[in-house]
């Protein structure tokens, strides 16, 4: 049996990203369990509790990602550490010479939608929200470390302009 973790600094990750992750190294053969999630205090103790990790990291922060991995052999362990390295790479849209990016900042006028459900780390939520209020769209936020005064803030500035903030 080989237990093995890896830190990937700054590489913060959705949930759902970090789901399909984890699952699809879970699948591999000769691996036992898996886990691929942001390094909150919660979440390392969360690995500790299930035996993946022994120890704390150095200046590890919750934009961090931890990847943990029992395996039945070194070899297999070999096999997932060169895996997990695809798994990490974003996902290329297969949409031809027509694919453009849009962001916040882009202009948005003419699409129909009016809702933005937004998953970013907390240290950007504010921004992001507020952008996306201000091109009046309803914002469902999916983040954490937003304070209570910031998300007050946001709600009100939302209502002001006949909008939902969730």
């Amino acid at each position: 049996m080989t237990i093995q973790s890896t830190v990937k600094k700054n590489h913060y990750q959705d949930s759902m990203n970090l789901m399909r992750i984890s699952k699809e190294i879970g699948a591999l053969p000769g691996v036992k369990k898996a886990a691929a999630i942001m390094a909150t205090d919660a979440n390392i103790k969360m690995l500790m509790d299930a035996n993946l990790i022994d120890k704390t990291f150095d200046s590890i922060t919750a934009n961090d990602l931890i990847v943990a991995v029992e395996t039945e052999s070194d070899n297999v362990m070999e096999e997932v550490m060169e895996k997990l390295d695809s798994l990490l790479k974003p996902k290329q849209a297969n949409v031809g010479d027509a694919a453009r990016h849009i962001g916040l900042d882009s202009d948005i006028s003419n699409l129909e939608a009016n809702l933005l459900l937004l998953s970013v780390p907390g240290q950007f939520a504010k921004i992001e929200v507020a952008k996306a209020i201000d091109k009046g769209l309803h914002t469902f936020l999916f983040s954490d470390n937003l304070t209570i005064e910031e998300e007050i803030e946001l709600k009100e500035r939302a209502q002001k302009n006949g909008l939902l903030m969730m």
